[in-house]
C-alpha cells in the first residue's frame, strides 16, 4: 500500500509506517528491490538500507545477495551531503574488499558488484578485474558487451574530422 500511496502523492503523510510497509514488501519479495529503493527516496528514510548495510559490513554473508550492495551505496551517495562523499567511497572500497574476500571466484554476480563499485569510487584497476572475469564467465552478458566496445573504441581510435 505504501508504494501506491508514494507513487500517487508523493512523500506520505506517514513517512515511518510507509518506510516500514516497504521494508515488510521487500522481505516478502526481495526481487523487487529497485521498486522499493525507489520509492524509499521518496519516503525520505534510508534507515532500512543503512541496517542492511550494517549488517553486511558485520557479517558480509548476512545480506541475501550481493546484488543489494550497488543499491545500497548508490542510496547513500544520494542522501549523503557531497562533503561526506570521500568517506562514503572509503566505505565502498572496504565493502569491495569483503566482496571480493568472501565469494565464490566465479560467481557473475560478484563480479557483477565488484564492476559497479569500482564505477563509484573509480577503481579503474578493479573494474577491469572485474570486466575481464565477466568477459570470461558471461562472454554474451551486457556487461561483456559494453567492455568489448568500450574496448574496441579505445584501440581504434575513430579519426578526427581534420584528417
Amino acid at each position: 500500500m505504501a508504494m501506491i500511496q508514494v507513487g500517487m502523492r508523493g512523500t506520505p503523510p506517514d513517512a515511518p509506517a510507509a518506510a516500514a510497509s516497504l521494508a515488510r514488501f521487500l522481505d516478502l519479495c526481495p526481487e523487487r528491490l529497485a521498486d522499493v529503493a525507489f520509492y524509499q527516496r521518496r519516503v525520505g528514510t534510508l534507515d532500512f538500507w543503512q541496517q542492511r548495510l550494517a549488517a553486511f559490513r558485520q557479517q558480509p554473508a548476512a545480506l541475501h545477495s550481493w546484488h543489494d550492495l550497488p543499491k545500497i551505496w548508490e542510496l547513500s551517495f544520494a542522501v549523503a551531503p557531497p562533503a561526506e562523499h570521500e568517506v562514503l567511497r572509503q566505505e565502498i572500497r572496504k565493502d569491495l574488499a569483503r566482496v571480493r574476500s568472501a565469494t565464490d571466484a566465479d560467481e557473475p554476480e560478484r563480479w557483477r558488484v565488484v564492476h559497479r563499485g569500482a564505477q563509484l569510487v573509480d577503481d579503474e584497476p578493479a573494474d577491469r578485474e572485474a570486466l575481464d572475469a565477466l568477459i570470461r564467465l558471461e562472454p554474451c552478458g551486457l556487461e561483456a558487451e559494453e567492455a568489448w566496445h568500450e574496448r574496441w573504441e579505445a584501440s581504434h581510435p575513430r579519426p578526427s574530422l581534420g584528417a
